[in-house]
């Protein structure tokens, strides 16, 4: 196996995940992890507001579009606490209503948080951001278009997925020539597994890659963002399946205990996010090495 200076080998990669860890808990990345954490509970309800407001016309209730743009599985809007994403829905729907006004207090309010992932994601990198004020909100505003662009594919995504389901179910001749069955497999790993990961990735790739104000190298990215989503997803259905099927918070069906467990896993979110791009700095010291 090469080991050659800059290449970024499977036991470097493995040593820059080891050492990124050691670092993220060392550079104070929990305490990071909770402030953002906090920032998200207090722009992700405005957000999840906004954009189901703008996407909820292509989908079939503002309801339905919240569950897509939560960033759990349909099964914990189901069973941990749908009252409060119902009245979100609800709002969302009378959002019009504000006018302009209303909307941009909405998107600003929102955009708090990706104020602070851009400073976090730089200090793992030791980056003093040195932009003036136009150039910081180019980048946090192009960071929640990014965002907006990521939940638009996966709507399109899971539409024509769907549609191709219907299709074969009620065409008697492209039921003979396809077996529904397969289609309902290939769309639910399409749907529960690939989409996600491909979306989870893609953001890892964008902050790892074109926040820090510096130049990355993109192989360094490329790895860093594979090895978050993988962590992320992972995490993901690990906790959201221990919610729903074994902790007795699954029966306690309350808003407050829906934004406590909404804010720990933002949390744990905002930590992987801080880790990948650790791993990243890592990486790319390797690779320009």
């Amino acid at each position: 196996m090469s080991s050659r200076r800059g290449v970024l080998t499977p036991p470097k990669i493995l040593a820059a995940a080891w050492q990124a860890l050691r670092d993220f808990l060392a550079e104070s990345g929990i305490d990071k992890s909770s402030i953002l954490a906090y920032y998200s509970i207090f722009s992700s309800f405005f957000l999840l507001i906004f954009f189901s407001y703008l996407f909820a016309g292509t989908l079939d209730t503002p309801d339905t579009a919240l569950q897509n743009v939560y960033p759990f599985s349909p099964e914990f809007f189901r069973f941990i606490a749908p009252v409060f994403f119902q009245q979100a829905a609800e709002l969302s729907a009378r959002i019009g209503h504000l006018g302009l006004a209303g909307l941009g207090f909405f998107l600003f309010m929102g955009i708090l948080v990706f104020k602070k992932m851009v400073q976090f994601v730089n200090d793992m990198f030791f980056i003093d951001i040195q932009h003036v004020f136009f150039i910081k909100r180019i980048k946090e505003f192009g960071l929640l278009i990014v965002v907006g662009l990521l939940i638009v594919a996966s709507f399109l995504a899971t539409s024509f997925s769907s549609t191709i389901e219907v299709v074969v179910e009620r065409d008697a001749a492209v039921r003979m020539a396809i077996d529904p069955s397969w289609v309902r497999a290939v769309n639910g790993f399409l749907v529960k597994f690939a989409m996600p990961f491909l979306i989870t990735f893609l953001l890892f790739l964008i902050l790892f890659k074109w926040i820090p104000e510096k130049k990355v190298a993109l192989p360094a990215a490329l790895v860093s963002a594979l090895f978050a989503a993988l962590l992320w997803e992972t995490v993901k259905r690990l906790y959201t399946y221990y919610l729903v099927n074994i902790s007795l918070l699954k029966n306690m069906r309350d808003p407050i205990v829906a934004i406590i467990l909404f804010g720990f896993w933002m949390e744990i979110t905002m930590g992987i996010m801080l880790y990948g791009a650790k791993m990243t700095y890592l990486l790319d010291k390797e690779k320009h090495a």
